[in-house]
């Protein structure tokens, strides 16, 4: 079955939603890593520091791509990258979950996080310019438009709420499997 080019719109849009939830949840599981279970807030500044930097070196890259590429391949590329952004943090959650190995997981998140990162930066040029790839209707471009837009508010607040929520109920793995879940939604809808 054939979508029609508002539905591809909302896919795009709803794959874009998921994949931001993807990569704001593993920072909130980070984040929580490093305040309760390192005491290290020089540790939580690193990677920070970290995911930001990758983001500001890789967007003009990933700016580039989306001029190059079909932009649809660049949003399953984000999506293999959130993917593997959340592999790496549930590994590294279960292989170095000894007391001893605080280190070891630092730098994996740290990783995680910039790979994180990295796919969060090649969503950011297909923003717009992907909707006129689907459709070349003026109108459901500016609805798409619209849309696009609004999501990008519910996202700040959606991603980190859902991961403080699973943290607060159920632990701070659950923030991991829930990026891994929007990670994989995210690739599905790609």
């Amino acid at each position: 079955m054939r979508l029609t080019s508002w539905q591809q719109i909302c896919l795009y849009v709803a794959t874009d939603a998921v994949l931001n939830v993807a990569s704001r949840t593993l920072q909130i599981y980070c984040t929580w890593y490093f305040v309760k279970l390192l005491f290290d807030q020089s540790a939580l500044g690193s990677i920070l520091l970290a995911t930001s930097i990758a983001s500001l070196v890789l967007l003009p890259f990933w700016g580039v791509m989306a001029e190059r590429v079909k932009k649809s391949h660049i949003l399953t590329i984000a999506a293999l990258l959130s993917v593997l952004a959340s592999v790496i943090s549930i590994l590294a959650a279960h292989i170095f979950k000894s007391a001893n190995a605080n280190y070891h997981l630092l730098i994996s998140l740290m990783f995680s996080g910039v790979v994180s990162s990295s796919a969060t930066a090649a969503l950011y040029p297909l923003g717009t310019p992907l909707l006129p790839e689907i459709t070349d209707q003026e109108a459901e471009i500016h609805k798409g438009m619209r849309l696009k837009s609004s999501m990008f508010f519910i996202n700040l607040l959606l991603g980190p709420t859902l991961a403080g929520l699973a943290i607060g109920r159920v632990g701070g793995n659950a923030a991991l499997i829930l990026s891994a879940v929007s990670a994989v939604i995210g690739l599905f809808l790609s």
